[in-house]
């Protein structure tokens, strides 16, 4: 559960406009995820090592990456049904992925918007899992 609401945190963060260290502590319920030394430092790259974590709720495998001043990834794949999705999000902000149904979708800070790429749905918040989706 504290997967799916760091996620949730993440794209509400996003959505929400929030500069790109507010997105990077959003993440902290990823079992313990520490700052990232490099990004303390002033160095420009990233020095942490991938975080891998056990959703039991949603039964999915959650690998995350994420730094303050470098962007990073999420990667999952659900242990049920091998359905997997991602975000790769940037240091300017934007963020960008596919989700769980195959779509790839995309996030502009400036609108604050998420678009979902195959059906060209918008929305401010959104599930990663189903990027713009209907109510499922």
């Amino acid at each position: 559960m504290k997967t799916l609401a760091a996620l949730s945190a993440l794209a509400l963060c996003l959505s929400a406009g929030i500069g790109h260290a507010q997105v990077y502590n959003a993440t902290l319920g990823f079992g313990g995820v520490e700052p990232d030394i490099g990004c303390i430092r002033g160095a420009q790259v990233g020095s942490r090592f991938p975080v891998n974590v056990y959703d039991a709720h949603t039964h999915e495998r959650v690998l995350a990456n994420i730094s303050r001043c470098t962007g990073g990834y999420i990667k999952a794949v659900n242990e049920d049904t091998g359905a997997h999705w991602n975000a790769d999000m940037f240091e300017n902000g934007t963020a960008r992925g596919r989700d769980a149904d195959g779509h790839a979708w995309r996030y502009d800070p400036r609108a604050r918007q998420f678009t979902n790429l195959a059906t060209n749905a918008t929305c401010a918040h959104t599930d990663l899992r189903h990027v713009c989706a209907v109510e499922r």
